[in-house]
């Protein structure tokens, strides 16, 4: 299917020159099952791209040119008196197609404009209290010209709220204006035009587009944008539940034309200018085009920002060391695939229990010594040692246990991340042993002797992007809890996560299709992709299956 839409977005912009980004917004309308609301002067290729869609989709086509005498009759269609038959027979009007073009809709009445609110909401028309469905699919594109324009009747926000999209053309490039100027009449291009998809590819297209998937995260994401534009004291209303619907749906179809079956951040700033901005209106602006200049200022702004400032991404909290005790560790406790707890690697420290029992040792052999209290004097250093012992098993406990790094699995940005570790004992048993990260919890388990025990360990992925687990303590209290003996080891692991920025550049977008036609695949526990990487990071990813390195470019985002 990837394929086809492919070939139609080229079809398309063979004849339409210099708007791929506009064309692929349009399409992405139409899966999403939407209407298109395209604005701009008279002569910027308007028409030419709803007959350029048509074509290559196969589409039953119907043009409808607004004026200002044009009333819901010849939209929608009438009853006309048959004298053979005595009974009204109804004439559908040109709605009943599954492609139509509101050409100029604005130069028509509010009351023709009207019309188009039953048929664009709910895919049926009311015609003389019968309701009569649409066709599948049914895709409206209405064209505008500025307010500005003599003779124009502004569209209604109940109008205007039923465009899953709004965009403008624009005056083309210099390169694309001269092959414009030099090449084939459009109309004749039109006419060799060949449909690229059938009607029913097209409904099932529509019904994947549906089913991508979006995370909790990314809901949470759209509902702080939508909650900014309710609370900004510069617009006159904010979104309705419908604009942020509208929007997610557009970011499925986006992430679906990107080959993508999940949303990440980038296919929501991608569409939400074009959503968003005839849905709102700054209390200022009469022209309604407000709420576009704040939605590319608010994604400039996303693209610019660091993690602290983006309201989507979170750093996962990870505990920091100071960094002079980091190198320490380094240089102690170098990262591995494989770690073995010996006596360079092993911590040991009382507890607030094992704190206590120091004190009240204290105080008993003050006692003693004070009195000269042989029974005092036996009991403090049986007690002592006691906790001597405790130092020796407790340490035990960890000495010459053997942890690997296993597999890791797929995770999707706000599910949590599965990482497995295989405990190995070469002799001894080891009892009550804490795996894990402080932030998310240790798991307690115990290893039998010359056995092996594998633990799953889970880490929040609230972010895109290489996300490093940091290191995993490992700990004993074994047996009385006075001490604790622990040790911190950290391998190689990369997981994918939410957003961070990765150096991308073309080539690494070569890296990454030459790693695809290659059809390697890195090993699962050498690095896992999450769902929801951006193209710079899946390039980083190809360059590693493929062995070599990748030059850092421009910032990918």
């Amino acid at each position: 299917m990837r394929t086809r839409l492919d070939a139609c977005l080229r079809a398309v912009n063979e004849v339409l020159l210099g708007k791929e980004a506009q064309v692929r917004l349009a399409l992405a309308c139409l899966l999403a099952r939407g209407h298109l609301l395209v604005e701009d002067m008279p002569g910027m290729g308007k028409t030419t791209l709803s007959h350029a869609l048509a074509k290559v989709l196969g589409l039953e086509f119907q043009r409808i040119q607004f004026t200002s005498d044009l009333l819901p009759g010849d939209i929608l269609g009438t009853s006309v008196f048959d004298k053979d038959s005595g009974q009204f027979v109804f004439h559908p009007g040109p709605i009943f197609a599954e492609l139509v073009l509101a050409d100029e809709i604005n130069r028509a009445t509010p009351k023709s404009q009207s019309a188009l609110l039953e048929a664009m909401e709910e895919g049926q028309v009311t015609i003389e209290g019968e309701t009569r469905p649409l066709p599948e699919p049914f895709f409206v594109i209405a064209t505008q010209n500025p307010v500005s324009s003599g003779g124009t009747f502004a569209l209604p926000e109940s109008q205007l709220d039923r465009f899953l999209m709004r965009v403008s053309l624009g005056y083309p490039a210099k390169a694309a204006e001269k092959a414009l100027l030099l090449g084939e009449a459009r109309r004749d291009l039109l006419v060799r035009l060949e449909p690229l998809l059938e009607r029913a590819e097209l409904l099932t297209i529509q019904d994947a587009v549906s089913q991508v998937r979006v995370s909790d995260a990314l809901v949470d994401y759209v509902l702080r944008l939508v909650e900014a534009t309710r609370t900004q004291p510069q617009f006159a209303w904010g979104l309705s539940p419908r604009g942020s619907l509208a929007l997610l749906a557009a970011a499925r179809a986006w992430a679906f034309l990107d080959g993508r079956d999940y949303v990440i951040p980038e296919d929501v700033q991608a569409v939400l200018p074009t959503v968003v901005g005839h849905r709102l209106r700054e209390r200022a602006d009469a022209t309604g085009h407000g709420g576009g200049a704040w939605c590319s200022g608010c994604c400039a702004r996303c693209r610019r920002s660091d993690d602290r400032d983006f309201p989507y991404a979170r750093a996962t909290p990870v505990r920091v060391l100071p960094r002079f005790r980091e190198r320490w560790l380094l240089r102690r406790i170098p990262p591995a695939s494989s770690v073995r707890l010996d006596q360079r690697r092993i911590f040991i420290m009382p507890t607030a229990v094992g704190l206590a029992f120091f004190v009240a040792l204290l105080l008993m052999l003050l006692t003693a010594i004070n009195y000269q209290n042989s029974l005092a004097y036996g009991l403090t250093f049986l007690l002592g040692s006691v906790y001597l012992v405790t130092i020796l098993h407790t340490w035990r406990n960890l000495a010459g246990l053997v942890l690997q790094a296993g597999g890791t699995s797929a995770a999707f940005v706000g599910e949590q991340a599965r990482l497995r570790v295989r405990l190995e004992s070469r002799g001894r048993a080891y009892q009550a042993v804490a795996l894990g990260w402080p932030v998310s919890g240790l798991r307690l388990l115990d290893v039998p002797a010359g056995g092996t025990v594998e633990v799953e360990l889970s880490l929040p992925t609230q972010r895109r992007g290489w996300l490093r687990p940091g290191r995993v303590r490992v700990e004993s209290r074994f047996p009385l809890g006075l001490l604790v003996a622990w040790s911190w080891s950290i391998w190689n692991w990369r997981r994918w996560s939410t957003r961070a920025r990765w150096p991308a550049s073309d080539c690494h977008r070569a890296a990454y299709r030459t790693a695809r036609r290659r059809g390697c695949r890195p090993a699962p526990a050498a690095s896992t992709i999450i769902r929801g990487s951006s193209p710079g990071s899946r390039a980083i990813r190809a360059g590693a299956c493929t062995g070599r390195p990748i030059p850092v470019g421009r910032a990918c985002w």
